[in-house]
């Protein structure tokens, strides 16, 4: 029997057009019914700060938010057609602001006429579907000895057959009638990931993914089975959801865990393959066809079930994604809705729309009876109806016929939109004036200064937002952090989390954003230029060119094809950077506006210039402290 049709039939009210719990009515991030790429907005509504889903099932839409002016988390009940409110029940909630900006985290329980969520402090509450009225509710962490973890509870509560199951450091086994325990494990450091049930060998078992390993359990009575260890260091958020491939589950985590395909003989568990080609943060992929889709970090991936890349996309950020009927709903963390088709051979994109303009999107989309639920987390929540049956085509990716430009005039055509070679001649050193944005932890916006020297020298000063600032006010050190690219080195200078050298990928993206004249060096800087296709690139229509570096490296460039300039680049191990926005500053042209994605960590920026001052650079601003200095010793090893 298929793993997923089994989990669909513990659910004893599944809905089979609805999305009744966490991942689905089959716990698989799967849609139930036929739904459309192209859809509208139907409604909008304010639910309140967080990243719980909504659950979906019998015409209701339960959604659960904080509200910051009252301190309360609260539960609502909406009308699936309109999004009016039918109820709302409400209870003491804390926000942790360190926590990318505080709110709810665990997604409620639809099942029969009960509801049940849980709060990040460990308030485990059941109410009446019709009315909301609150049947039984119980302070997890005072009854049962546990603790929230550094982000809270964040598991979903799973009702399976005549129990109720939390995730709670020990999984829990309670009565959903009346909160009576039943049973209850030791300690797995089971806080962020919600539990699932699969078959396995023609029994019925239960896997719990903690911050250790992933535990399978006998859910008679919640005897341990079997374990496997993921533990490869002390930065660890197992929180995605393991996904079921037949009698196996594939577990993925970030912070460079990376991924694997666990398999369980009857002598113990193994993977199937272990690698780092997929490392998930939150909320998980999804199995379609017999590929694997999800986020590697910031970089959208399909995998085979051998463990192999089959493609790649850059540029949505940490998103998150639900599928079915051959199509992907990928969310990404900036609030773009991008609907693809499910195939292995290449991204395919069929739709794009922007749904969100602020916060950051890390919720995956439900997808129930056609329509796609999609929030954000400062508390918006759109119905989209996508229940067209007309089939999209795939837009139109290479633009007019016709003969492809030379590369050295795409080149030329830049250079003579920002003013030509004098000016840049002439600006030696430019210091920059802005704000910046990190949705992702917060950083939403702060100030930037950056200065910079020809020819390849920079500076990147980047305030710290409250209350990270406030945590340095004790012993007088500054709440900021220091990007540097020295001609020679790239470094970091952080009080925070630590100074550090840049290496690899880093540390070329640093010496490329370092170019003083970039738009000057763009020839010189690269042994071949060769105009590949015209594409749409960052919505713009563009020209593509495929680079080599003098040491072999790839890297592709975008030209916009209206105004002539740099639109962007991109290559494997650097960031893939939106130029847009061209203002004339002080006599020179720059990108008021870059939008830039890491290549370490899923960490997408967004700079915004507002001043730009030509100028002196004081030396003092590329200097190395002396904590560099002694990782640079470290680094080079005994003489």
């Amino acid at each position: 029997m298929l793993l997923a049709l089994l989990a669909h039939l513990s659910s004893p009210d599944h809905d089979a057009c609805g999305w009744p719990r966490w991942r689905g009515a089959h716990a698989d991030g799967l849609a139930c019914v036929p739904w459309s790429s192209t859809g509208e907005e139907r409604w909008r509504v304010e639910i309140g700060l967080g990243y719980s889903a909504p659950s979906v099932a019998g015409g209701r839409v339960v959604a659960y938010g904080h509200d910051a002016e009252r301190s309360l988390d609260v539960l609502r009940c909406l009308e699936e057609e309109s999004g009016r409110e039918l109820w709302r029940a409400e209870a003491s909630g804390e926000l942790r602001p360190y926590q990318h900006e505080g709110g709810t985290l665990a997604t409620p329980t639809i099942a029969g006429e009960r509801v049940f969520v849980l709060s990040n402090a460990g308030r485990l509450a059941c109410h009446a579907l019709s009315d909301g009225a609150e049947l039984w509710s119980v302070d997890l962490c005072a009854r049962h000895a546990v603790e929230a973890g550094y982000y809270g509870f964040a598991g979903s509560p799973l009702v399976h057959g005549e129990l109720l199951l939390v995730a709670a450091d020990k999984l829990l086994a309670l009565d959903p009638a009346t909160g009576t325990p039943r049973w209850e494990t030791e300690a797995l450091g089971a806080l962020y990931s919600t539990p699932l049930v699969l078959a396995l060998h023609g029994a019925e078992r239960l896997a719990v993914f903690g911050q250790d390993g992933l535990d399978l359990l006998d859910p008679a009575g919640g005897a341990r089975l079997a374990r496997f260890p993921w533990k490869d260091s002390e930065r660890r958020v197992n929180a995605a959801s393991p996904v079921v491939v037949g009698e196996a589950l594939f577990l993925s985590s970030g912070y460079e865990h990376g991924c694997a395909l666990v398999e369980f003989p009857p002598e113990g568990p193994r993977a199937r393959f272990r690698n780092k080609a997929l490392r998930s943060k939150m909320a998980g992929g999804v199995l379609l066809d017999g590929h694997l889709y999800g986020f590697d970090e910031a970089v959208l991936k399909c995998l085979d079930l051998a463990g192999n890349e089959r493609w790649r996309l850059r540029g949505l950020g940490s998103g998150a994604l639900a599928g079915g009927d051959g199509k992907l709903a990928v969310l990404s963390s900036g609030g773009e809705l991008v609907v693809a088709r499910a195939t292995a051979e290449a991204f395919e994109e069929l739709a794009r729309t922007t749904v969100f303009e602020e916060g950051v999107c890390w919720t995956p989309p439900v997808i129930a009876g056609g329509r796609l639920y999609l929030r954000n987390n400062r508390g918006a929540l759109v119905c989209r109806d996508h229940r067209g049956t007309a089939p999209a085509a795939a837009p139109d990716r290479a633009g007019p016929v016709g003969p492809l430009p030379q590369a050295a005039e795409l080149v030329a055509r830049h250079m003579a939109a920002v003013g030509g070679p004098e000016p840049m001649a002439r600006a030696r050193s430019l210091r920059l004036e802005g704000t910046y944005e990190q949705r992702a932890v917060g950083f939403v916006p702060v100030p930037f200064e950056i200065h910079a020297a020809a020819p390849d020298r920079r500076r990147v000063w980047i305030q710290l937002p409250p209350p990270l600032d406030e945590r340095f006010a004790a012993d007088g050190v500054p709440g900021h952090l220091v990007r540097v690219h020295d001609g020679m080195e790239s470094f970091e200078l952080n009080r925070y989390r630590g100074d550090k050298l840049y290496a690899g990928g880093e540390a070329r993206e640093e010496a490329v954003a370092a170019r003083f004249a970039l738009a000057g060096d763009l020839g010189a800087l690269h042994a071949t230029l060769t105009t590949v296709a015209r594409v749409r690139f960052d919505e713009r229509d563009c020209y593509e060119v495929a680079a080599t570096t003098d040491d072999g490296r790839r890297r592709t460039l975008y030209f916009e094809v209206a105004s002539g300039l740099l639109a962007g680049r991109e290559a494997e191990d650097e960031a893939l950077v939106h130029y847009r926005d061209w203002r004339a500053f002080d006599g020179l042209l720059l990108p008021a506006s870059q939008r830039v994605f890491r290549p370490d960590g899923g960490i997408e920026e967004h700079f915004r210039v507002e001043s730009a001052t030509l100028g002196p650079v004081p030396e003092d601003r590329f200097a190395r402290s002396e904590r560099v200095r002694e990782l640079l010793e470290e680094r080079a090893g005994p003489r």
